[in-house]
């Protein structure tokens, strides 16, 4: 059984006998488009009328759980917390994290990630 992946902005279609035997899967840009999909979905799931509201240009609802983030969507269409640390010399991911529900399984994920560091 053949596994078809196309990785989108590739171009390309990959068929791969599994995920372990993939180019493709391997790859920094797939890896980080599938974490951007996940992230994306994770964040639409529950902060549906923000994202709408950054998207249409429009003031976030005043009972909005994160309107004192200033979010912001990027290039890739992920929330992210706005005017911090502006003049820093920081890279853009660190001046702007992620927001991450805290309930999510992300956000879970990442705690376990750090504690194991």
């Amino acid at each position: 059984m053949l596994l078809v992946l196309k990785a989108q902005g590739l171009g390309e279609t990959f068929e791969c006998k599994s995920l372990n035997d993939c180019s493709i899967a391997k790859s920094l840009a797939f890896q980080e488009q599938t974490e951007h999909m996940i992230v994306r979905e994770t964040q639409a799931n529950v902060y549906l009328r923000e994202i709408q509201c950054s998207r249409d240009r429009q003031n976030l609802p005043s009972d909005s759980h994160i309107l004192a983030l200033n979010p912001f969507i990027d290039q890739h269409g992920l929330l992210r917390v706005g005017c911090r640390l502006r003049r820093s010399e920081m890279n853009f991911s660190e001046k702007h994290p992620l927001i991450i529900p805290g309930k999510s399984h992300i956000a879970k994920w990442c705690l376990v990630i750090f504690i194991r560091k």
